[in-house]
């Protein structure tokens, strides 16, 4: 169901994920939650600087 559901998404490259749907991609594909985390703080606070 989760394959199903990423293909519906938009999207041609994983650069054009906001911060919030690269994360649930992530979870969703079974990554380890915590390192989406770090990956989702750090993409967040690099966007702020920019």
């Amino acid at each position: 169901m989760c394959v199903d559901i990423i293909k519906q998404m938009n999207f041609d490259s994983l650069s054009d994920l906001t911060d919030e749907e690269d994360f649930i991609l992530g979870t969703m594909l079974g990554y380890d939650r915590m390192n989406q985390c770090e990956r989702y703080l750090k993409r967040k606070s690099h966007n702020r600087k920019n």
